[in-house]
């Protein structure tokens, strides 16, 4: 059990450095997807949904840890955070996606940061 502990442990170490450039990474496509599209946006977003894609599989693996001694991150908060996005993906509007990144997908990258620091 203590050996699964470190080993989740120096995974959340990784995935912090990671998520810390995911989200700098997002904060640029935002602008991009505002009106400062370039010829690269759409392969630039494909990449960061891989990107949010690996961090979430993490998340899965160590959310056991993450709530260690207090609710931190909940299934139910990831779920209704992708599920709001993949309807602005489903839009097709640039604007709509840009302020789901914003608002779901950054602000829980974000918590999730948070709640890396409180328990490494």
């Amino acid at each position: 059990m203590e050996e699964l502990r470190e080993q989740q442990k120096e995974a959340l170490q990784v995935s912090k450095e990671y998520l810390i450039k995911l989200i700098i990474g997002m904060e640029s496509l935002v602008i991009e997807l505002k009106g400062g599209k370039k010829s690269d946006t759409d392969d630039f977003m494909k990449q960061c949904l891989d990107d949010l894609n690996g961090i979430i599989q993490v998340v899965g693996r160590t959310l056991d840890l993450l709530n260690d001694g207090k609710e931190r991150i909940t299934k139910e908060e990831i779920n209704n955070s992708i599920m709001r996005f993949n309807e602005a993906v489903k839009s097709n509007d640039d604007l709509k996606i840009a302020e789901s990144m914003q608002k779901d997908i950054i602000m829980f990258l974000c918590n999730l940061s948070q709640a890396i620091d409180e328990v490494i």
